[in-house]
């Protein structure tokens, strides 16, 4: 999965902010498209992927009217769905300025039931979406002084540590988030077959640490790393004293929104929520049906949610700096760090603190 935003700007400098994600593997049933925008002064540019580029309006001085969203919407699914193989359906959400101006579900949710996509009751994996969930409850704890972006992540880690490869360069919480600890990405023990062979996301980053750093934490190069999203779950653990993160997250995001009711944070999930789950399949000439891959990476991509729950998350508490329908989950001068670059070089301003999915 992939994502994309506009770093913040200024009052008078706004511009366009979107979310794209398309899934179509064995683990990430049909597809979730959410869209967050922001209307601007004036045009600016966009880097979407090209395909997408092609056929997302351009930011004008006036609002978009629901029917042309309506139109590019239904246009742009559809047309997506025929050339990617989506199977066998989507769902859309638009936000305009934090708020839901357009959802909709296409095509089917399970192909054997014929069950519709609907944007309200239908569940998708939303991958690694996931870590925006786990970077805004670290930006809780650095919020309330808890943690230190800069700081060595030892000292935050209760029964572990991470060895350090480059005397004097430690692994720290903003290296994490940036995807800079120069970690060696390893896809071994990170899922198994059933949620009943769950074990601790405590346990598998204590005893898969990666071999090696393979480069500097902070260097020039980035590696996309679910072992340190991962890790940072494990130190708001060790911080808050509130194991494992699933209740965290219920705590310090979910509940107090109380508008995400359908979420569903981490395994098993109950008879009634597996039912409105989407089915997996994967294409090659027919959409054949697939198990759902058991992450035990669970703050890295479990996550499991409706298309207008993630709207109001996405598009409401990031887009409007913490504050949604008047619940604060992060205090704005936190969210705008949040959202401003936290890795500089070439070329600047392309990697942001939460946004690197």
């Amino acid at each position: 999965m992939k994502s994309a935003c506009s770093p913040p700007s200024p009052p008078e400098h706004r511009q366009c902010h979107y979310l794209y994600t398309r899934t179509a593997t064995h683990f990430l049933p049909c597809s979730f498209f959410l869209f967050s925008y922001v209307l601007p002064p004036r045009p600016l540019p966009l880097t979407p992927p090209s395909d997408l580029l092609a056929t997302l309006p351009s930011c004008r001085r006036s609002p978009p009217t629901r029917l042309t969203w309506r139109r590019f919407l239904i246009r742009m699914s559809l047309r997506g769905m025929t050339k990617y193989n989506i199977p066998p359906g989507a769902v859309v959400a638009v936000v305009a300025d934090g708020e839901l101006v357009y959802a909709k579900g296409y095509g089917y949710a399970d192909i054997e039931t014929q069950s519709p996509v609907n944007p309200e009751e239908t569940l998708f994996h939303v991958g690694s979406i996931t870590k925006l969930f786990t970077w805004t409850c670290v930006m809780q704890q650095v919020e309330a002084g808890t943690i230190d972006l800069d700081a060595d992540v030892n000292t935050y880690l209760k029964d572990f540590s991470i060895p350090e490869t480059y005397p004097g360069k430690p692994v720290t919480m903003r290296h994490l988030m940036t995807h800079s600890a120069g970690f060696e990405e390893m896809e071994v023990h990170f899922a198994v077959a059933e949620p009943a062979d769950l074990y601790s996301y405590r346990i598998y980053c204590r005893e898969n640490i990666p071999p090696a750093l393979v480069y500097p934490p902070g260097g020039t190069v980035s590696s996309y790393s679910n072992y340190g999203t991962t890790l940072a779950a494990v130190i708001v653990e060790d911080i808050t004293g509130i194991p494992p993160y699933d209740h965290y997250v219920q705590e310090n995001i979910l509940g107090p929104l109380g508008g995400m009711k359908d979420t569903i944070v981490s395994y098993p999930e109950a008879p009634e929520q597996d039912e409105n789950t989407a089915s997996g399949y994967h294409y090659t000439s027919a959409n054949i049906a697939v198990p759902d891959t058991v992450f035990v990476i669970g703050p890295a991509g479990t996550i499991s949610s409706t298309a207008t729950d993630m709207a109001k998350f996405v598009g409401g508490v990031h887009m409007e700096n913490g504050t949604l329908n008047g619940v604060q989950i992060l205090a704005p001068e936190t969210a705008r760090l949040m959202h401003a670059p936290a890795l500089q070089r070439p070329p600047p301003g392309k990697q942001h603190v939460p946004w690197v999915l």
